[in-house]
Formats: structure tokens, C-alpha cells, sequence
């Protein structure tokens, strides 16, 4: 075992326990709809990417480099269903750092009681995630996984842990050790509909475990006071912690030259 992380191989890169994740992932889970119902799920280079980006620590304590991460994607990109595929490898998979290898590469081993939730502001909006997931485990093995499935719980077989929605209707109580979170389609978390409240609340409970969540958003709507309105902010201000990924196109002042949309 070394005491920190091996020199960087090519300028960028950075130690981080995606890998991990990664292999994870497309070792136990399996494709939960659509082409390929049951082959092994396979990533993308884009979702390993911000897997791995999402997943960053630091070269000599192995902490996490970010507590929040931003997935920023166009409606029907999949990004439900990835995140899924992660928070269950936060329930059952390697994601807590263990040290370093004799290579100076991390290590992870599974968290000793996870806790992990799948959040968003009503239950129809949950279903996002929590019906990929369920999917996923029919199509792999709750066996194999370690896990005993019921309809709105996961818990780990032999062990503690659990993975469970909840909504702003329903909300995390305050305290609750939580491991990992999903906020997912945070553009539509609105002060009116206990969004603001909801992201606050997980925040300070996985803060207290020293987690990370990860949300998902379409493009927000300027001026609604959104959830994700406020992690972009956060991000254009540079705050250290906050991983924003996005994909998007120049400003355009006229919505209208078709030329200028299409080409930018």
C-alpha cells in the first residue's frame, strides 16, 4: 500500500473511485428495457465520464473532491436510469475509499451501512429512477446483489442498508444518515412545491455523512427559482464542491434564423 495516489499519467487526469463504479455497474447490472432487455448494461464514454468525474477524490486523503454533482442533459438522453445504475452501486457496490494500492491507485470497499434515496418532488416524478432500478434488479440477480426487494424498499440481505424514494410530500426526515442521494428533474423543484426544502434537507443530512448527491435536470427556466437554477448559479460562481456537467449550445438572440440554430 502506498500513502497517496501515483503521479498523474496525462495532464487532467485525476484519481477517482468511477472506475470502480463503472465496473460495477457492467458487472452486475443488466439492460432494463428497450434493445437488449437483459444483456449486460454497458456505458457510454459520456456517462463514464461524469461517473467518474462525479466520483473524483483527493489525491492524498481520498475524500470526495465534489459533494454535489450536476447531470445536465435534453429530455430522453437516459439520465434516470444511469443514475439509477449508480445509487445502486452506492447501496452494494465499492464506493468508499479504502486506501491506496501498491500501484497508488484507489482502492473502495462497500459502505458499512448504506443509506440511499431516490428524490424528487412527487411520486410519479420518483418512478423516473425507481422503476429503471427495479427493472434492473428483475432483469440481474437480487441474489447475486445481495439485496431483498420490496415495492418501495431495498434493503441489504445479512447487513445494515437500505435504498428508498421519497418526496417532498413524504420527506427525508431531518437527521436521517443518508449515504447517497438522487435529486432527480431538479428544474421542476420549486419553492411552491416544497422543492427548495426538500434539497436542503438532503443536503444537510448527507453532509453529515459525508456523502455526495448527484441530480439530474433538463435546461431550467430562468427566474423560477428552482433547484437547478440554484446549482447553476453555484457553478457559475466556481463553488469548489459542486460538479456541474452540461452540454450546451451558443447563445442565440434570435430564435428565429433557422440557419444560425441548426449551424451553432
Amino acid at each position: 500500500m502506498t500513502k497517496q495516489w501515483r503521479k498523474p499519467a496525462y495532464d487532467g487526469e485525476y484519481p477517482t473511485l468511477g472506475w470502480l463504479v463503472v465496473d460495477w455497474i457492467e458487472n452486475y447490472l443488466r439492460v432494463p428495457a428497450g434493445d437488449g432487455t437483459g444483456q449486460p448494461l454497458r456505458l457510454t464514454d459520456e456517462q463514464v465520464r461524469f461517473i467518474c468525474a462525479a466520483h473524483r477524490i483527493h489525491p492524498i486523503s481520498g475524500k470526495w473532491f465534489y459533494r454535489r454533482s450536476v447531470l445536465r442533459r435534453a429530455k430522453g438522453w437516459g439520465k434516470s436510469p444511469i443514475v439509477g445504475a449508480v445509487a445502486l452501486s452506492h447501496l452494494a457496490g465499492p464506493v468508499v475509499f479504502d486506501g491506496w494500492d501498491a500501484h497508488g491507485e484507489p482502492v473502495g470497499r462497500q459502505h458499512p451501512s448504506p443509506w440511499v434515496q431516490v428524490a424528487a418532488t412527487a411520486e410519479d416524478q420518483t418512478d423516473n429512477t425507481w422503476a429503471p432500478v427495479m427493472a434492473m434488479i428483475a432483469e440481474s440477480s437480487a441474489d447475486e446483489l445481495g439485496l431483498d426487494v420490496g415495492l418501495t424498499r431495498i434493503f441489504l440481505k445479512g447487513r445494515p442498508g437500505r435504498m428508498e424514494p421519497v418526496t417532498a410530500k413524504a420527506p427525508s426526515k431531518e437527521g436521517t444518515p443518508v449515504t447517497f442521494c438522487v435529486m432527480d428533474e431538479t428544474h421542476l423543484w420549486l419553492p411552491g412545491n416544497g422543492g427548495q426544502k426538500l434539497a436542503a434537507t438532503l443536503r444537510r443530512n448527507v453532509g453529515k455523512t459525508a456523502g455526495i448527491t448527484i441530480e439530474t435536470t433538463n435546461a431550467h427556466r430562468p427566474g423560477e427559482s428552482s433547484v437547478a437554477e440554484d446549482s447553476w448559479e453555484a457553478a457559475q460562481r466556481g463553488t469548489a464542491d459542486v460538479y456541474y456537467d452540461s452540454l450546451e449550445g451558443p447563445d442565440l438572440d434570435d430564435l428565429e434564423n433557422r440557419e444560425r440554430l441548426i449551424t451553432s
